[in-house]
């Protein structure tokens, strides 16, 4: 889902560069293709049947066109229908974008401890520790609909902190801001790519850098401390 953009350009430079007869060909079963989406769409938000049609290509909304190790869940797809509510078209394609980005940084990056949220358009470096007070990292994305105030990309790095320091058995603790670099622009994937490599160091890099004064980098990376929580 996130490849259909770039699978779709590449369509078309493949199309564009096809003798006639191909792209009449083609042409014809993009239509035939369209239009099955289409009647598959009314089918799933109206209930109305399509009409019979031999070779109908059937279409599974879980596995939606083509089935990939990394499908959305049927949660991420709810989230996300939810997170369009409100946006206008220039603001979804951003979002597809945006995503595609952090995608991108997930595949590419050597740090296995990340994890792409999806429903947050977010990227989170989380690593287990033995204590309840260790650090940890998110890299943000801005949400089309502008839900939570999350309109600008930013890294957060932010602390677990027990809710009962008496009773550290519990595991209950609470995330407490520490830091956050803000951006006007989009980073570039080698930009996030650089810094989840350099986090998988874990806590040692997270405590490193969450003494970081506004206006300095991140040691070894591009994004600058806007705010600090503790200021």
């Amino acid at each position: 889902m996130l490849r259909l953009e770039l699978a779709l350009k590449d369509l078309d430079e493949t199309v564009a560069a096809a003798p006639p007869p191909v792209r009449t060909a083609i042409a014809a079963e993009l239509e035939v293709e369209a239009r099955n989406l289409r009647e598959a769409w009314v089918e799933f938000t109206d209930g109305v049947k399509p009409p019979e049609a031999d070779g109908r290509r059937l279409w599974d909304s879980g596995a939606a066109l083509v089935a990939v190790e990394s499908a959305l869940s049927e949660e991420d797809r709810e989230y996300l229908n939810e997170r369009e509510e409100g946006a206008s078209g220039p603001e979804l394609r951003q979002g597809v974008t945006d995503l595609q980005v952090l995608w991108d940084a997930v595949q590419r990056c050597t740090n296995d401890e990340v994890q792409l949220r999806v429903q947050d358009f977010s990227i989170m470096d989380d690593p287990f520790v033995d204590t309840l007070d260790n650090f940890f990292l998110d890299v943000v994305a801005p949400i089309p609909s502008g839900d939570f105030g999350q309109e600008r990309w930013s890294v957060e790095i932010s602390r677990w902190v027990p809710d009962d320091p008496d009773d550290l058995d519990d595991g209950a603790a609470s995330s407490d801001s520490v830091l956050s670099c803000e951006r006007s622009t989009s980073p570039s994937v080698e930009e996030i790519v650089e810094l989840l490599n350099l986090s998988a160091d874990g806590n040692d890099q997270f405590e490193a850098w969450a003494k970081t004064a506004v206006g300095e980098p991140l040691a070894g990376t591009g994004f600058i401390v806007t705010k600090r929580y503790d200021d």
